[in-house]
């Protein structure tokens, strides 16, 4: 059965938009005019690119096909001779990894691939490339199969940050910490806003479609390594201003960056503070918005080489241990989770 893109608008999970194009579609994480300003940023590479990569978006639905074909293509990723980044789609069927598809050149040719599913009705989720933007093309079951869509969720997650959060360091779509805290949220819908290199970028933010119930910021990183302390302080501010303004009564946990492995003990210029000053900071400049609780980003990930892909990116196991860790943090602070 084939199924057309109409009917496949509803199996993606994560958007806040499903913008159709003549090829397929295309699970958006970001407004339009975000992707301009994020187009516009030039401190680092391809920054409109990142924001229209489709990290932690999925497809979600219930049937009792036996095999599932998926057709797509992909554009705007990471050069593909950089191995370290790299991206894959993961099937999940019933919570557990089923099978992962690497993404593989070229740029926006038709590609597909055919998978073979357990017999008997099964939930199938599936996490689009974090590091490319994916448009899906087609999605066909075998004819007499069942397909339904997955209900979305009742509450929203919103969460920020820069490549940890959009999964850089992990190898696969679905290994990044905020990948890893959805699965654990069945109750969410996980919004990743997140763009690799981003540093403090108040215009990043906008109204979303449902007001999230639930906010997590990873952010600081960038800004603390490239600007120096009054810069900081300016942008930080206009952050977070801006985001109580956007969203006033919701829960928001502020994380301060991750302990770095690399360049550890150094200033990046004698303009900043110290690294280890960066909590602190961050809770004098959200201090004061009560709905705003300050987490030691320290606390989130062991200080240990073997966490890291790169010294300063997490590998799958360090995500692992944010996403368990901050999901007890969500527990203990928020009320929101049993």
């Amino acid at each position: 059965m084939t199924v057309t893109h109409d009917d496949l608008i509803p199996l993606f999970h994560n958007v806040i938009a499903v913008e159709k194009t003549p090829e397929g579609l295309i699970g958006r994480r970001y407004a339009p005019a975000q992707r301009q300003y994020c187009d516009g940023l030039r401190y680092a590479a391809m920054m409109g690119d990142k924001a229209r990569m489709t990290a932690g978006v999925t497809l979600e639905m219930d049937t009792d096909a036996d095999r599932l074909l998926i057709e797509w293509s992909v554009g705007n990723g990471y050069p593909w001779e950089d191995a370290e980044r790299r991206s894959t789609a993961d099937i999940y069927v019933n919570g557990t990894l089923h099978t992962v598809i690497p993404i593989e050149p070229p740029l926006y040719a038709p590609q597909s691939a055919s998978i073979a599913l357990p017999k008997g009705g099964k939930r199938v989720v599936i996490f689009l490339p974090h590091l490319h933007e994916f448009c899906l093309r087609g999605l066909t079951v075998p004819p007499g199969a069942a397909l339904a869509p997955v209900p979305k969720r009742p509450h929203t997650l919103l969460m920020i940050g820069d490549s940890i959060t959009q999964g850089i360091g992990a190898l696969r779509a679905s290994e990044g910490y905020a990948m890893q805290a959805a699965l654990r949220l069945p109750e969410f819908e996980a919004i990743n806003q997140s763009v690799g290199a981003i540093r403090y970028e108040a215009d990043t933010l906008a109204p979303l479609p449902n007001t999230p119930d639930l906010i997590t910021v990873l952010l600081g990183t960038n800004s603390w390594s490239k600007d120096n302390t009054a810069r900081f302080d300016e942008s930080a501010q206009a952050f977070y201003s801006r985001l109580r303004a956007l969203f006033p009564d919701t829960p928001t946990l502020i994380l301060s960056p991750l302990k770095r492995m690399k360049g550890e003990g150094d200033r990046p210029s004698p303009d900043i503070f110290p690294e280890s000053d960066l909590y602190a900071r961050i809770a004098r400049l959200c201090a004061p918005y009560p709905e705003m609780t300050v987490i030691d980003g320290w606390t989130l990930l062991d200080h240990d080489p073997d966490l890291f892909l790169d010294g300063l990116h997490p590998n799958a196991s360090g995500m692992q241990q944010v996403s368990e860790r901050l999901i007890r943090v969500i527990r203990e602070t928020t009320g929101l989770l049993p």
